[in-house]
């Protein structure tokens, strides 16, 4: 079925008031989350004592008032010693958790966080190429 021709309804007003109307609007902006950039090499050259040092960059951008938090973890620990500093512009709070490291932002906008990662194989094999340990998940608090 089609919905039926729309009317048209007008009128004039001849006593001089005029006419008046309220309008109310709600803006919604849907949240929004997320990653510019992370960049970081796809395999990990150890050296001879099995040690790689490698940095990554993360860009973020959010709207999300109460903030967010990325969560960097290894798939396997038994085989990985892993530390991880991390240094940028803005306020953030980086954190250790179990398997992983917690990096989170308190405030909506755009930050720049970059991470250096020492990994240590403990594989006992000499200067390998590796594919990249970690795990990147990013969730609002």
């Amino acid at each position: 079925m089609l919905p039926g021709p729309a009317g048209a309804d007008a009128s004039l007003d001849t006593t001089g008031q005029g006419a008046s109307a309220r309008l109310n609007f709600v803006i919604k902006i849907p949240p929004v989350l997320r990653i510019i950039d992370n960049s970081h090499p796809v395999q990990v050259l150890s050296n001879p004592d099995g040690v790689a040092v490698v940095d990554q960059r993360l860009e973020l951008q959010s709207n999300l008032r109460q903030g967010f938090c990325v969560t960097l973890k290894q798939p396997d620990s038994s085989s990985l010693g892993w530390s991880m500093e991390a240094t940028g512009h803005g306020s953030f709070d980086s954190r250790p958790v179990q398997g992983g490291y917690h990096i989170c932002f308190s405030r909506p906008g755009r930050h720049v966080v970059n991470l250096r990662h020492s990994f240590s194989f403990k594989d006992n094999t000499a200067t390998a190429v590796r594919f990249w340990p970690l795990r990147t998940e990013i969730a609002a608090i």
